[in-house]
């Protein structure tokens, strides 16, 4: 292929282009101007009725989006104000609470790690 036949084709496919945007620019014009202006009117009547103060409004009905959504795995609620409480009875924070979590665990037996199932309880450790 010479470079003469690639650069034909190279002006080809512009021409083709512009001839293409061409042809959709025409038709896109004319939808545009599908309607002829001032062929739509607007009925005032309704217009000037709701713009007068003395027209009732019906009153918006409010529902959350919320409503009906599970509300997770707690089934209890707890009060923020007495969890702030709690929580503010260690003075120096997070690091306190971590001493009370682990004095916590020390204070609590730890369970045997065999299951208590009657297959098992023959089982040495």
């Amino acid at each position: 292929m010479s470079h003469l036949s690639t650069q034909r084709r190279a002006v080809r496919t512009a021409a083709t282009r512009r001839i293409t945007a061409l042809v959709f620019w025409v038709v896109g014009l004319g939808l545009a101007q599908a309607q002829a202006p001032g062929s739509v009117r607007i009925d005032p009547v309704p217009t000037l009725e709701v713009s007068a103060p003395g027209t009732p409004v019906p009153k918006a009905q409010y529902q959350s989006i919320f409503d009906g959504l599970p509300t997770g795995i707690e089934q209890t609620v707890v009060d923020w104000r007495a969890a702030n409480a709690s929580v503010g009875q260690f003075k120096r924070g997070h690091v306190d609470i971590l001493k009370w979590e682990e004095e916590q665990a020390r204070q609590t037996p730890v369970p045997s790690a065999k299951p208590d199932m009657p297959c098992c309880k023959e089982m040495k450790p």
